[in-house]
């Protein structure tokens, strides 16, 4: 199902990591967010792991560590050993212990309820590709919330360490639902804010992939100020990211702003395989909402999505339509957005009636109707 109205489908945005060749949007955590998202840091050095056979190429490995510095969290040992799952061909533990480098480790503790119970009760990092820092080769892993890539050990240490600090100093009055989520456009941003890199900034240049970059940063009080410009903007996508900002900024000022984003009017539209619509949704009001009931606010719940009226169902086609008209039938841009365009399906197409106007302004030299492919869209004629 695609979503129309907004920025993006609903397909092909959950997995951010891609090759920058396919133009995908493309996010990662900072290495503040690393810290925070996590219940203990520490660095050291690979001593042993041992690897037991997943699913198809998956390999878990039991990596134990030796602890030189604990920077976050409580831990007495000497060594750390934690549970992680990686694939044939990629980079395993076996790389760290014999490069001798010393690495950075964000831990978490395993849920049981995933992959059969593997983690339970293990240490294990946070998240497979943000849940380690090669210290002595960094590369681009390391990207702070001021969108710099960090390439030094100390510069590093230095970022984390003040991090864990702030935390253990003034623990965060919001925190995220769950440890350790893949960077995702649509994942709440409770505890965590996700921001635009900046065009032509060291971020941008190791993140771009042909489209726009995000970084995951903790909420610090600063981005109140953006996510209330946010929700200004006139782009429903932007006022829903900013009602979901919110969430990390309570008070009187943010809760009446979030209460009148209940009747927020713009919609989104959701098409099949076909092209048709066949939901309705109003994302600027289901971000507002789930801000408030976070907040512990009993609010009504507003309609958040509804099915399409019938016109609404083609409405998208119709759309396809007009601009097939104009561009290839009239040889101009724009002027039908006032024709009733008569859409049906017929023999895994879609028919579009042209209008009578039309033809007789083209003297009848123009198709009668247009077929729209319901697989690939694809638009045709028949006279």
């Amino acid at each position: 199902m695609k979503r129309h109205g907004m920025v993006f489908s609903a397909l092909g945005v959950l997995l951010i990591w891609t090759s920058a060749s396919t133009g995908e949007i493309m996010g990662t955590d900072s290495i503040e967010w690393m810290t925070a998202d996590c219940k203990l840091v520490v660095r050291g050095r690979v001593a042993k792991e041992e690897k037991e056979a997943g699913e198809g190429s998956q390999i878990y490995e039991d990596v134990t560590a030796a602890v030189s510095e604990v920077i976050k969290g409580e831990y007495k040992a000497g060594s750390v050993t934690f549970r992680w799952m990686t694939y044939k061909g990629h980079k395993t533990a076996e790389s760290w212990r014999k490069s001798g480098h010393e690495i950075l480790f964000f831990l978490k503790k395993g849920d049981p309820s995933i992959e059969r119970g593997r983690y339970r009760n293990r240490w294990t990092l946070r998240t497979r590709r943000t849940g380690w820092v090669d210290l002595d080769d960094p590369g681009n892993s390391a990207i702070a919330a001021s969108f710099k890539v960090i390439k030094t050990k100390q510069e590093i240490l230095d970022i984390v360490r003040k991090r864990a600090a702030l935390l253990k100093r003034k623990p965060p009055a919001v925190r995220a639902d769950r440890v350790g989520i893949e960077p995702n456009v649509f994942t709440p941003q409770k505890g965590v804010i996700r921001l635009d890199v900046p065009f032509g900034s060291e971020a941008f240049r190791v993140l771009y992939g042909g489209s726009s970059c995000f970084l995951m940063v903790p909420a610090d009080p600063k981005y109140k100020d953006w996510a209330l410009k946010l929700c200004k903007s006139r782009s429903a996508w932007d006022r829903a990211r900013g009602a979901d900002a919110l969430v990390n900024y309570p008070g009187d000022d943010t809760i009446k702003l979030l209460k009148s984003f209940l009747k927020d009017e713009e919609a989104s539209f959701w098409t099949d395989s076909t092209g048709k619509v066949v939901k309705v949704d109003y994302r600027v009001r289901g971000a507002a909402y789930n801000s408030l009931i976070a907040m512990g606010k009993r609010v009504e719940k507003p309609v958040l999505e509804r099915k399409p009226t019938q016109k609404e169902a083609v409405s998208e086609l119709v759309k396809m339509a007009k601009r097939y008209i104009d561009e290839k039938i009239l040889n101009r841009k724009g002027g039908s957005a006032d024709w009733q365009l008569d859409v049906h399906l017929e023999d895994a197409k879609w028919v579009v009636e042209i209008p009578d106007q039309i033809t007789q302004k083209m003297h009848g030299d123009c198709p009668k109707r247009l077929l729209i492919d319901t697989k690939t869209k694809r638009i045709s004629t028949r006279r």
